[in-house]
């Protein structure tokens, strides 16, 4: 699981780039962040731990160990 992922600065997803981690990982992305989604807001970058995706990474990765 992955916030901003970085690969985005090369228009590149963890599906993209690793057919093994691919399939078992989640991304997340704010509207706006320059790092992932090739926007211009680096509020938008620091968002993650206050927009309540914290804890869809949470249940994800719970439910990936049962």
């Amino acid at each position: 699981m992955v916030f901003g992922n970085p690969l985005g600065l090369q228009r590149r997803t963890i599906a993209g780039a690793s057919a093994e981690f691919g399939p078992k990982a989640k991304e997340f992305c704010n509207n706006g962040d320059p790092v992932c989604g090739g926007g211009n807001r680096f509020a938008a970058h620091l968002a993650y731990p206050r927009n309540g995706t914290v804890e869809q990474g949470a249940e994800f990765a719970a439910g990936k160990i049962g």
